[in-house]
């Protein structure tokens, strides 16, 4: 099975039903794109009443507790606490414009969360139709380098979401055949979402305390003006006190009636400032919390969404080829393995043809040789036979009375050659001697003396003439 490397083409078709899913062009906007489009209020339906319902709050907590709070607006500057007074009473209204800044973030924070729960959808989406292919028909695997060409999207934000870097780490570490568990990896991914639910947060917390850092302020000054309005009670009281201010009424009683007004105020102040700031910080602080509430709903969806796709990612990752350098040599390798498998195959076949006529010759030779052996077992029976035949001739022509008869006739013919020899050798030797005797005469006549030195001469030939002639009567007699 042979795979190619280059990605296959998707038909006009599919691009274009690419380019008219709404999941997808939600997953290729920037998050500044998404925020502003009319697919932010159709993923957040409720955002808009929410939002509504929070300003109404704060504008009637707006109405009780403004006005309150800025019952110093105009300074007198009688002293510090006058100064200080009007400042907190001024540094408590920007409480109420933290709730604008806390929309702001609640729509950063869903547009961001909606864009990176859109790429996860389609990855996911993507993903598991190619997966459920691969599984039908393992031939359909592409390259492990295409994934992200293929199922990851063109997003042109800067920097990049979330979760396609997360789907882009993947697809790296993929091609280095490297799976981390799906646990270990999508959770620095998880942490940088919840920046924008913690800027939220922030915003909620900064209202709550500077709301209750005016309250404090507030009773500082109640504090404050608590010494002032008991020394005003402690001192006499000149009239009745259904005659303050009237037009007969002396200077100094006026003078004293004021002075109780006075320090009733001040603290009258303080109340309302300590009690308009916790208002406005406590209803910032319940708008936070709705818009909160609303932020991470939306959050526990992405994660459950990236959970699942980051899964179905790895899992498609893994069922991918990866031809690099090490795979391909053990191609290499597997296609010279083949070849010598196919070269062994035929040696054998070869082998095994060669086999097969050398059985068939050595089964002709054993039933050749199952012929000879008859043959030969045959040859042998003969060769018995004519053996015990032989044997019992034998037995007849060597019987002990037949072989001690012939044994004495032998007997009596060889003392008879040995007589006849013995007879016939007396006589040469008598007649051999009668002719030395004449011959040793003769020789002394004529000779004289000097002839006697050939007689051991003559002896020795006699001798041996005598022994040649007994030889021959005996092997004439045998």
């Amino acid at each position: 099975m042979e795979q190619t490397d280059q990605p296959p083409a998707s038909s006009p078709s599919e691009d274009q039903t690419s380019h008219q899913n709404p999941t997808t062009r939600r997953a290729r906007m920037t998050v500044r794109d998404y925020r502003r489009s009319a697919f932010f209020g159709e993923d957040n339906p409720r955002f808009g009443s929410l939002v509504a319902v929070g300003v109404l709050l704060l504008a009637v907590c707006g109405v009780i507790a403004v006005p309150w709070t800025l019952t110093r607006a105009r300074p007198t500057f009688a002293g510090p606490v006058d100064v200080v007074h009007f400042i907190v009473a001024w540094g408590a209204v920007p409480i109420f414009l933290l709730a604008f800044r806390a929309v702001s973030h609640a729509r950063s924070a869903l547009a961001d969360l909606g864009v990176n729960l859109a790429i996860a959808q389609h990855v996911e989406k993507s993903a598991a139709q190619a997966l459920q292919q691969i599984r039908r028909d393992p031939r359909t695997r592409v390259n492990v380098a295409h994934l992200e060409s293929l199922h990851l999207p063109d997003n042109p934000d800067n920097p990049k979401p979330a979760s396609l870097r997360l789907f882009q780490r993947i697809c790296a570490e993929a091609m280095d055949r490297r799976f981390e568990s799906t646990i270990n990896l999508i959770e620095p991914y998880q942490r940088e979402s919840m920046e924008s639910t913690l800027r939220l947060e922030a915003v909620q917390r900064t209202a709550l305390r500077l709301g209750i850092l005016c309250h404090f302020i507030g009773l500082v000054l109640v504090i404050n003006a608590v010494p002032a309005m008991i020394a005003s009670s402690e001192a006499p009281q000149h009239v009745a006190a259904q005659a303050i201010a009237e037009p007969g009424m002396p200077a100094e009683a006026i003078d004293d009636t004021a002075s109780d007004e006075g320090a009733i105020r001040k603290v009258l102040d303080g109340l309302l400032l300590a009690f308009g700031a916790s208002v406005g910080g406590l209803s910032v602080s319940v708008f936070g919390a709705m818009l909160l509430s609303s932020v991470r709903k939306k959050q526990f969806a992405y994660f459950r969404k990236l959970d699942e796709a980051t899964a179905t990612m790895i899992a498609l990752a893994s069922n991918s080829l990866n031809n690099d350098e090490l795979l391909a040599s053990l191609q290499h390798v597997s296609a010279r393995l083949q070849e010598q498998t196919l070269t062994v195959k035929e040696g054998i076949v070869t082998l095994a043809s060669a086999i097969a006529e050398q059985a068939k010759t050595i089964e002709a030779g054993l039933e050749s040789l199952g012929g000879a052996k008859a043959k030969l077992d045959g040859f042998l029976d003969g060769i018995s036979q004519s053996h015990d035949e032989f044997l019992k001739k034998l037995n007849t022509y060597y019987d002990v009375g037949t072989i001690a008869g012939m044994a004495r006739q032998i007997s009596k013919q060889i003392d008879m050659s040995q007589d006849h020899a013995v007879f016939a050798l007396k006589s040469e030797i008598a007649s051999v001697h009668r002719d030395v005797t004449g011959v040793r005469d003769m020789t002394s006549l004529h000779l004289g003396s000097g002839v006697f030195r050939f007689v051991p001469h003559a002896l020795v030939a006699l001798a041996c003439a005598s022994g040649l002639t007994l030889l021959f009567l005996l092997l004439g007699s045998r």
